[in-house]
């Protein structure tokens, strides 16, 4: 038994054939009706372009036989690499991969202080569409008639057509979301010639965070085909993945903060873990607040590295 067939595979299937096939027999049976009026002058000349098109049939046939073929491999491979990223992606989910000052590929700040801190709350719109739609749907055909001798072939004309009606409209709210707060936080150092250096620490809110790491699975498997079984398995693993990791952007904001309210002699040293953005801008991934406090995760850089990996694996010998 084949492999299921995507949506994408549903629309893209080309024909078996068989339209080929119809043509073929019902030229075999003009030949036979041809036969039977064995004493018309012109049955010579209607052997011979029946015999056309009897090859013409066949070529068409056998082609379409291929394509199918073709067609039918592309699918069964799209359903394992489906299978594949099913499999790696869920394996991605559980695991835990928290980020620290070992984390390869990353830049790492230690014992700065803080310096400033702010944070952004996210907006969002929220609202509902109403109002009118009109369409009309019609299917048209058409066919043809020929007759040799008492063999006969027609067709005809079918049409639907129809309309409805949809009411719309628009409205909307934009509400604060009081519990998702991005943050920046710049932090200073004295350098080697005892100059203050610093860098601004950028961190995306807990569901901007969430947000991007669904988006970017649902953009892989856009990448292989809308209705694909790849991006299928993309669609159905996304929300898994974007709820699958530590994010403690909130609590880390909200310590940064209470750190700039304690005097400045008793204020613990802070570390970073983080992607260098460049204009000394780094991307935050991790925190650590006093030279023993646990590593708090921000941006899941990580998870993200790890996504790409697993999905990189599963369909690399797709195509």
């Amino acid at each position: 038994m084949g492999a299921p067939k995507s949506q994408l595979a549903a629309i893209t299937e080309p024909s078996r054939g068989a339209v080929a096939g119809v043509v073929l027999a019902v030229c075999v049976l003009l030949v036979v009706g041809a036969a039977i009026e064995g004493d018309n002058q012109d049955s010579s000349i209607t052997f011979i372009a029946l015999g056309i098109l009897i090859v013409v049939s066949g070529i068409w046939f056998l082609r379409g036989r291929r394509a199918h073929s073709r067609w039918a491999r592309r699918n069964s491979l799209d359903y394992v690499a489906g299978q594949q990223m099913g499999s790696a992606l869920s394996a991605v989910a559980v695991r835990s991969e928290p980020t620290t000052d070992t984390t390869g590929g990353l830049s790492v700040i230690r014992d700065a202080r803080v310096g400033e801190v702010s944070q952004h709350f996210d907006q969002r719109l929220e609202g509902s569409v109403h109002g009118w739609l009109v369409h009309e749907l019609s299917m048209h055909g058409w066919g043809a008639g020929v007759a040799v001798g008492r063999v006969a072939l027609g067709g005809g004309q079918r049409g639907l057509s129809g309309t409805s009606q949809v009411d719309l409209n628009a409205s909307g709210v934009v509400r604060d979301d009081l519990a998702g707060d991005a943050l920046v936080c710049v932090l200073e150092w004295n350098g080697a010639s005892a100059v203050v250096d610093t860098v601004r620490m950028v961190v995306p809110s807990e569901p901007a965070c969430r947000e991007f790491v669904a988006n970017l699975t649902s953009m892989i498997g856009r990448s292989y085909g809308e209705g694909s079984h790849v991006k299928n398995a993309c669609e159905r693993l996304a929300p898994t993945l974007a709820g699958s990791f530590r994010c403690d952007v909130p609590h880390a904001s909200d310590q940064l903060r209470a750190i700039l309210r304690q005097p400045e002699d008793q204020r613990p040293p802070v570390s970073i873990v983080g992607q260098d953005l460049g204009g000394s801008v780094m991307l935050g991934a991790a925190i650590r607040i006093g030279t023993d406090g646990p590593w708090q995760q921000l941006f899941p850089i990580e998870r993200l590295r790890a996504i790409m990996t697993a999905t990189q694996a599963s369909t690399g010998s797709r195509h």
